[in-house]
């Protein structure tokens, strides 16, 4: 006879949880909130908050884009950043407003994100080629994610909701289904598509959702491999090659598997959210998240030859930080969720280190540090 313990209960199906919560919802806003109040935020979670207190009363709106259209980064990254810097700034901005208004009560803030929301709405024009589809996967979650906070706010009119719904459901069938690829940006799409399948309350396309994430990460990461002259496990391998944008030597193999960490990260979070618990999942070849999980954060906080044995030159240009170890984690904040789930030193250390002037959370979800900085993952 087995024992229903705790940690039983947490990998049981729970479908009343289905679409009832984001990222945001009551339990950990309560709970941010009295740290708030009680003045007992962490330093970085202070710095965090005193940067959305700071949002002035009235935001000017960057965007939105004309079309949405997004050249590959490595053909021409300075045309990529002309959308990306509109959609960041508004994107942020979208949640900071919402969390604002979900902590404090003022209706104004509420009003401030909803005209972002209803700017963002007018988008038409999709332009299905090179990078946009990826863009768009990374970064509409944070439109979505300012609207589940909005919700019951007189702001958030049910004309804006269904006008932000109907632009969401527009970008999504008009570029590409990535959930379909073999590489990050599958797994990308995997997680955006259990965010928003949430969001719409579409149970069918969850659970299609569901077994994706369970198929791509038995495809894509894998053990028992001889790499380097050893038997090596947990090794994302359409990604840990990679250079640039091609599967090469391995020059941007770290960066690359960072965002698919992220993306798997983000998949089985918004599948806890709604009753589902993936993080625990292990493969028949012995593959697991948590496995991928610890190595990459040793590979992140000691990012030597010696450990990385794919070659580390001419890393992505967004690794700024790389020669000092975590900045390797730039946009990507697994280590916030996974960390509150299995504290590790190596994971401790790159949430310590890591620049406070230094944001790692403009892809898909925004303030990962307050959302799990002081909390474990057991909501």
């Amino acid at each position: 006879m087995s024992v229903f313990t705790i940690d039983t209960a947490r990998k049981a199906s729970m479908p009343y949880k289905f679409g009832a919560r984001g990222l945001w919802h009551p339990d950990r806003m309560s709970a941010l909130r009295g740290m708030i109040a009680a003045g007992t935020l962490t330093d970085r979670m202070a710095v965090k908050w005193a940067n959305i207190m700071s949002r002035p009363a009235s935001y000017t709106i960057a965007g939105p884009p004309d079309e949405w259209y997004v050249p590959g980064f490595y053909v021409d990254p300075d045309a990529a950043e002309i959308l990306h810097a509109k959609v960041r700034a508004d994107g942020t901005a979208a949640v900071d407003y919402a969390l604002r208004y979900a902590i404090l009560g003022n209706e104004a803030d509420a009003e401030q994100a909803a005209a972002i929301l209803t700017a963002y709405s007018t988008i038409t024009d999709y332009v299905d080629a090179d990078d946009s589809p990826l863009s768009w996967h990374r970064r509409w979650l944070l439109f979505v994610q300012a609207a589940r906070m909005l919700e019951g706010s007189a702001a958030y009119t049910s004309t804006i909701e269904d006008d932000f719904k109907a632009a969401t459901l527009l970008g999504l069938n008009s570029l590409s289904r990535i959930y379909r690829r073999h590489n990050n940006w599958g797994t990308v799409g995997i997680a955006s598509e259990i965010a928003l399948s949430s969001f719409f309350g579409d149970r069918e396309w969850f659970d299609r959702m569901i077994r994706t994430w369970y198929l791509h990460f038995d495809s894509s990461i894998k053990s028992g491999i001889e790499l380097g002259g050893e038997i090596r496990n947990n090794i994302p391998i359409h990604e840990i090659f990679r250079e640039g944008n091609t599967q090469g030597n391995g020059s941007h193999g770290l960066v690359y598997t960072n965002m698919t960490l992220a993306a798997l990260a983000m998949g089985a979070e918004y599948a806890r959210l709604n009753g589902e618990w993936l993080f625990d999942h292990e493969s028949r070849d012995g593959s697991s998240l948590r496995g991928l999980y610890e190595q990459t954060a040793f590979w992140c906080r000691y990012p030597t030859p010696e450990n990385l044995w794919f070659n580390t030159s001419n890393q992505h240009p967004e690794s700024s930080y790389y020669n000092t170890g975590y900045g390797i984690t730039y946009g990507f904040p697994w280590f916030y969720i996974l960390g509150a789930l299995w504290p590790t030193e190596d994971v401790h250390y790159l949430q310590a280190e890591y620049p406070l002037t230094q944001s790692q959370d403009v892809y898909t979800l925004r303030h990962a540090d307050l959302l799990y900085g002081a909390q474990p993952l057991v909501d």
